[in-house]
């Protein structure tokens, strides 16, 4: 468990995880959770308007409307307002943007392959265990037997988020209850400690609780 727990650590300082899209508004955020970002891919670029009629989807509401004008009849007043609605999250296959020839895949399975190489690319930030010369692939593949597969440790890791904040609040040290402990006075078993009252010089003593003076 400590052991996970360090690589957990490790993983969220990586933040291996970035948008693929050159356009995005937000290009230097990073995401240490591989859900988080492709959620942010999903809402913020992974978009299209589509067409029910023709099962085609278009990159924006403006050429899915210029289809619509140019392709269907008896068109609703309020087109504009229809078109909004016809937005939703793409679900066909899609390119890989890191250059992988042929390569199309649904959404689940891009989301896989993507997290992949950025992974791979991550751990490049890692320690090489081994001494030695390597070249990119050996480095590589060193790293990969050292630190694991990132994305099976994220799964772990968050499958297992409540057994490690346990673990890490037993890490933390406690607040000093301390070193130096405080004697306490003892006392006889329902018996007040003696308490030398001051007089006023005519031999009795004031009585604090507001009663008459005592005489010594």
């Amino acid at each position: 468990m400590l052991n996970l727990l360090h690589r957990r650590h490790i993983v969220q300082d990586l933040q291996p995880y970035i948008c693929t899209f050159q356009d995005c508004k937000k290009p230097d955020r990073l995401f240490s959770k591989r859900q988080e970002w492709y959620d942010h891919e999903i809402q913020a670029h992974r978009r299209h308007w589509f067409c029910k009629k023709c099962s085609t989807g278009y990159s924006t509401p403006e050429l899915l409307k210029q289809h619509l004008i140019a392709t269907h009849e008896h068109l609703p007043d309020q087109l504009d307002l229809v078109i909004q609605r016809c937005e939703g999250a793409i679900q066909s296959a899609q390119s890989c943007p890191f250059g992988c020839d042929g390569v199309n895949l649904n959404p689940t399975a891009l989301r896989g392959h993507l997290a992949q190489h950025m992974q791979d690319i991550a751990l490049f930030a890692l320690p090489r265990v081994s001494g030695g010369e390597e070249n990119d692939l050996t480095s590589l593949a060193s790293r990969k037997a050292s630190w694991g597969d990132l994305g099976d440790l994220e799964d772990l890791m968050f499958e297992s988020d409540s057994q490690l904040e346990d673990l890490e609040e037993d890490l933390v040290p406690s607040p000093i209850e301390n070193d130096l402990q405080l004697e306490k006075p003892e006392f006889a078993s329902n018996e007040a400690p003696a308490i030398d009252m001051p007089t006023d010089g005519g031999g009795s003593a004031h009585d604090y609780s507001g009663n008459s003076p005592i005489h010594l």
